[in-house]
């Protein structure tokens, strides 16, 4: 009888464990949850009338970095806008319309064809990876989480989380403006980070057009290499998610505009920009760039012999059509360079200059002027004795200077340390009849 007490005590328990009594998880069905779900999610989307700035990034690996885009939602359309240029889209802006679902959770799904968000999704456009790749964007996206003053995605194929803060339309516009012009502003082909004043790691940014380092630190004696995709804002940068260096956590730095650098919002971590040498910047660009000479930039140390090339080109019935400094007309060595009009054809003659570095002295080069001739020179040389003595005038030293952006010099300037009416400017861009 003992035996059978316990087993009728021990069933009674389990009987008052397992009665539908237990408090309910939820107070309602999963269906009527998931449609309350997205009614707040499609509240939330045209709830700012004005738009949403969109921290976008394709590829699972995020390696093209991160896009500035532009959402503005009406009830059953979206127009997306980017910070890609027109030479790259042939639209600034793309309406389409979108839908929200169930897949894994509440869903925004962009189901007809929109052409900027196309550009980072279609596997058939030949960019990114290629044809059959493309950039491996997402158009599928599940909400994570939102509110008035965020929301955040992930991309269903990639799994990145999409970052989208309220912003206007007017306002998006300047927005992207400023984010463009950082981008080019904090261009660097290297850099290094310091953390409290100690330089610790160097990046590199493997594709210039893209935002995205690889960033090499040690820690616990060991070499780490990490992939930091980011995004530009109209101050600085964001990164796509915190990094830690040196026990120290980042993720927004803003850019000084006076050192040049990206700092931390609390000045503990700073990026420095890392340029090579403008000499060698010059040097290099030589054999393969023409910097274009006119008599409207240059001192008055040159500009009696170069007006005296233009008049003694006159004197033969033809016009100085170009002078640079750079490629050769045949052989594409290092060289001042002309070219005659003679109202049919421009017949091209050169003369060959050597460029070096000036030892110990930063920022200088030297030209130092060969007796080598291509193409036409001398022949003109014997009825335009001036152009001999303007290349003449062209040896010695210069301080080489530039304001350009160091990422996209376009000009450059060269005067001499002793006799500053001996300048010359140069630029990228080609001059006609100078």
């Amino acid at each position: 009888m003992k035996k059978i007490y316990y087993l009728i005590i021990l069933a009674i328990g389990l009987s008052q464990a397992c009665t539908p009594e237990t408090e309910l998880l939820f107070d309602k069905p999963a269906s009527e949850r998931m449609s309350e779900t997205l009614k707040n999610y499609q509240e939330l989307l045209v709830s700012d009338s004005n738009g949403w700035i969109v921290e976008y990034y394709p590829h699972s690996s995020r390696t093209y970095g991160g896009f500035n885009l532009f959402f503005q939602f009406t009830e059953k359309e979206v127009t997306v806008k980017t910070e890609l240029e027109s030479s790259i889209l042939t639209v600034d802006k793309a309406t389409s319309s979108y839908s929200l679902g169930q897949d894994m959770g509440p869903t925004l799904n962009f189901n007809s064809y929109n052409e900027i968000l196309n550009y980072f999704s279609d596997p058939a456009l030949p960019v990114g990876g290629g044809a059959g790749f493309g950039l491996e964007g997402d158009y599928e996206f599940v909400f994570m989480s939102g509110n008035a003053s965020e929301i955040i995605l992930r991309g269903k194929k990639t799994q990145n989380t999409i970052r989208l803060t309220p912003i206007s339309a007017e306002n998006w516009e300047k927005y992207r403006e400023d984010a463009v012009a950082m981008k080019s502003t904090f261009g660097a082909p290297a850099y290094v980070i310091t953390v409290n004043g100690k330089e610790l790691t160097s990046i590199t940014k493997p594709t210039p057009a893209y935002n995205r380092f690889v960033v090499t630190y040690e820690e616990n004696e060991e070499s780490v290499t990490a992939n930091v995709a980011y995004v530009t804002t109209p101050t600085g940068i964001r990164l796509y998610e915190p990094l830690t260096i040196d026990g120290v956590t980042v993720q927004d730095f803003t850019f000084n505009a006076a050192s040049e650098q990206m700092e931390s919002l609390d000045g503990t971590v700073v990026i420095k920009q890392v340029f090579p040498p403008l000499e060698d910047v010059f040097i290099n660009s030589l054999s393969s760039s023409r910097w274009f000479l006119s008599s409207g930039a240059m001192g008055s140390g040159f500009l009696p012999s170069f007006n005296a090339i233009k008049s003694g080109i006159n004197a033969i019935g033809e016009d100085l059509a170009f002078a640079w400094i750079g490629i050769s007309a045949s052989t594409s060595k290092p060289s001042f360079t002309f070219g005659s009009y003679d109202g049919s054809s421009v017949w091209y003659g050169s003369n060959l200059l050597d460029f070096t570095k000036v030892e110990g002295e930063a920022g200088r080069l030297k030209i130092t002027v060969t007796s080598v001739y291509e193409v036409n020179w001398a022949w003109y040389l014997n009825y335009v004795p001036a152009l001999g003595q303007f290349a003449a005038l062209l040896g010695g030293e210069y301080i080489i200077t530039t304001t350009s952006p160091r990422d996209n010099i376009s000009s450059f300037t060269l005067t001499n340390p002793v006799n500053a009416e001996k300048t010359l400017t140069l630029v990228l861009e080609q001059v006609t009849f100078p």
